[in-house]
């Protein structure tokens, strides 16, 4: 292997690392995002008045499923609706945990609804906090490192491959 041969796999290792942190850096600063709006909610009594789990199809025909819901609870004095059933991202690979989110959760039925006190209209029915944030802080640390060790490998090896 040349150097041309290690300069090449530096820049590999420079963009796939990049592209690997900020994807799972967003996805991972989302999800703090979200465990700490969990930790501020509070409880107050709702109605359930629709749920359901809907299967969708992907572009390329992978399956999801998204939950839709709609509830009424009070909050500050005020009646207000809501359509969010977790702080868990809204779409489901799994068909499973989706059915986890619902639980024995019917239409009709007195909730207990978790709002943020500071922003009201910010409501869900279950605020279990997402899951795989720690998988997604350590994937975008690799990439990370990986983007480091690309860098490196590009300033070492770009002097001479310049001078063949």
């Amino acid at each position: 292997m040349d150097s041309t041969d290690i300069f090449a796999i530096a820049v590999v290792l420079t963009i796939t690392g990049t592209l690997l942190a900020v994807i799972l850096g967003i996805l991972w600063w989302l999800g703090a995002r979200r465990t700490a709006l969990g930790e501020r909610l509070i409880a107050t009594n709702g109605t359930l008045h629709e749920i359901a789990l809907e299967e969708r199809q992907g572009n390329r025909g992978s399956r999801y499923w998204t939950i839709r819901t709609k509830y009424d609870y009070q909050a500050g004095g005020a009646l207000l609706q809501g359509t969010r059933a977790a702080l868990e991202f809204n779409s489901f690979t799994n068909q499973n945990k989706a059915l986890q989110v619902i639980g024995d959760r019917r239409p009709g039925q007195k909730v207990t609804v978790w709002y943020d006190p500071q922003k009201p209209k910010v409501a869900v029915l279950n605020k279990t906090p997402p899951a795989n944030i720690r998988l997604y802080r350590t994937l975008a640390l690799i990439g990370i490192l990986v983007t480091i060790l690309g860098v490196v490998g590009i300033a070492t090896y770009a002097p001479v491959v310049a001078n063949g």
